[in-house]
């Protein structure tokens, strides 16, 4: 008995020795994650966005995928680090990818619409990608945000569209989340944000997020510091908080519109959203649709992104639910099987069965 306890004091002194070594590596700026690691193609530059292009690693027969991630944060969450990125996977599947980079909104941003952002850069990186894939309508895949515009995009130009596929992206926004309910009931004046700020602070609405669960951020230095001599866990853990500390600021005059119209009225779910002179109708989509949202998700419902399949007339639809919250399914043990090895077979089913 006395030598299990001295083994484990010893062990623990030298997990703290190696706590201590890293946390001051990190403070150095010795420590430093490696994120964004696959390589691309810059293949166009509209306004501040890019379109990427992500070549397979070997030439196969296999429909492209194009992925609209969400305008406040940063893609590379989809390309986080080695052994953990959607779209290292996706080349070693053999699919070309194409992505949208949206980039940092500069001050005149703060000017630019929603219709802009669907109509304008993505309607242009669509048809780009189209044009240099030599298809005619491409698979898309939305994450947050970027399901929304994908969505909204598919039902105003369904001829471009091949399928979808939204990852925990909001439809119906009056659901029973605390972001809902705060949205509705807020009497700020977001005209006089607009004016005063411009561009919504990163800032801002990184706070914002952080108080819907205000304990988690103490769950993950306790976290932090329980696990911070283990080498695979800091590797994890740097990068993820890389991540989230690089989020992006929301451009003014789009941050308006997406409160007012779709958090506070559901204009999207209603049917009745405009953008520029057009009806949004969700019915008008009819390519295969596929869903994938989690139950756990405090940011985006699972009945709000499970919504859509409600609303359009596809006759190909699917829904998978699965656990952890709105980031932790991009990153959990079980991403490979609960996210990425789905959506792999549906691209290469061409939208059929899983």
């Amino acid at each position: 008995m006395i030598n299990s306890i001295y083994s484990s004091i010893l062990n623990e002194s030298q997990k703290t020795k190696k706590r201590i070594e890293n946390i001051v590596a990190i403070k150095k700026n010795k420590l430093k994650p490696n994120v964004a690691i696959s390589s691309y193609e810059v293949i166009g530059k509209f306004g501040r966005c890019r379109l990427l292009y992500y070549a397979p690693n070997i030439d196969a027969d296999h429909p492209p995928l194009f992925i609209i991630p969400s305008i406040i944060n940063k893609y590379y969450i989809l390309d986080l680090m080695k052994g953990l990125s959607f779209i290292e996977h996706l080349k070693n599947s053999n699919i070309p990818v194409y992505l949208i980079d949206w980039g940092e909104p500069r001050a005149q941003d703060c000017l630019a619409s929603i219709e802009d952002h669907i109509l304008h850069w993505l309607d242009w990186a669509v048809k780009e990608s189209c044009l240099h894939a030599k298809v005619s309508t491409i698979h898309l895949f939305g994450q947050c945000i970027g399901g929304t515009f994908a969505t909204i995009y598919s039902a105003l130009r369904p001829q471009r569209v091949r399928s979808i596929i939204a990852l925990t992206a909001p439809v119906n926004f009056h659901d029973d989340g605390l972001l809902s309910r705060w949205t509705n009931q807020s009497s700020i004046n977001l005209e006089l944000i607009n004016d005063q700020w411009g561009n919504v602070h990163r800032e801002f609405l990184r706070e914002s997020f952080n108080m819907l669960k205000p304990l988690d951020r103490l769950k993950k230095y306790n976290t932090f510091l329980s696990q911070s001599w283990n080498t695979k866990f800091l590797d994890r853990y740097l990068a993820i908080n890389h991540w989230v500390d690089d989020c992006i600021s929301f451009p003014g005059t789009t941050y308006v519109k997406y409160i007012q119209d779709f958090y506070q009225k559901n204009l999207l779910f209603k049917g009745e959203l405009k953008i520029a002179e057009e009806t949004v109708k969700l019915s008008n989509i009819n390519c295969p649709v596929f869903v994938i949202s989690s139950k756990d998700d405090h940011i985006v419902p699972f009945e709000s992104a499970a919504s859509l399949l409600e609303l359009v007339s596809s006759k190909r639809k699917n829904l998978k639910q699965i656990n952890g919250g709105h980031i932790g399914i991009l990153i959990s043990s079980k991403t490979y099987e609960n996210f990425w090895a789905p959506v792999e077979s549906w691209v290469k089913n061409d939208g059929g069965a899983l």
